[in-house]
């Protein structure tokens, strides 16, 4: 829904939305449809290339997490790291960066791939200290240590730059 509200008010912004479990992605692209400035990627947000496996947590459809595995199967999905998105649709800058990926921000924030950040002008982002502890700590660090000023809403954090 988020994509749409932006596609909605932005319609020459390009919003690239991820969904790694698949019937989500597939509501995902049924949303999306009537929006041509929105591109649909069946993937899981990760720091390296690697197959991951959708795992529920036990909370609906909404409450999804995901890790590696070296088993390939029609379960499993590919990876794809925020600098595999910059070079494939050739960004020059990321107006806003929206995180809600149940964990897998520590291990994006934890990776030595992190040059993706100084084309971010603003990252909304939900830490998940319930899944991986640390990870608020880790993320409010790095985005500090890059320049960020931070924001807080309900559990959604803003980091924008001044």
């Amino acid at each position: 829904m988020f994509s749409i509200l932006l596609a909605t008010k932005y319609p020459e912004a390009m919003i690239i939305a991820i969904e790694p479990e698949r019937e989500n992605f597939k509501l995902l692209q049924y949303n999306a449809k009537k929006y041509p400035n929105i591109i649909c990627l069946n993937n899981g947000l990760w720091s390296n290339a690697c197959h991951l496996k959708v795992i529920s947590r036990g909370t609906g459809s909404w409450g999804f997490k995901v890790e590696e595995t070296t088993e390939i199967s029609d379960e499993a999905i590919k990876a794809i790291g925020i600098m595999d998105i910059v070079d494939k649709y050739a960004l020059t800058q990321i107006d806003l960066l929206k995180m809600d990926i149940e964990g897998s921000e520590n291990e994006i924030f934890r990776s030595t791939g992190l040059e993706w950040l100084h084309l971010c002008q603003a990252i909304v982002i939900e830490t998940h200290d319930d899944i991986i502890e640390g990870t608020d700590e880790l993320v409010n660090k790095t985005l500090k240590n890059n320049g960020f000023v931070k924001k807080t809403a309900d559990e959604n954090q803003l980091f924008y730059r001044e």
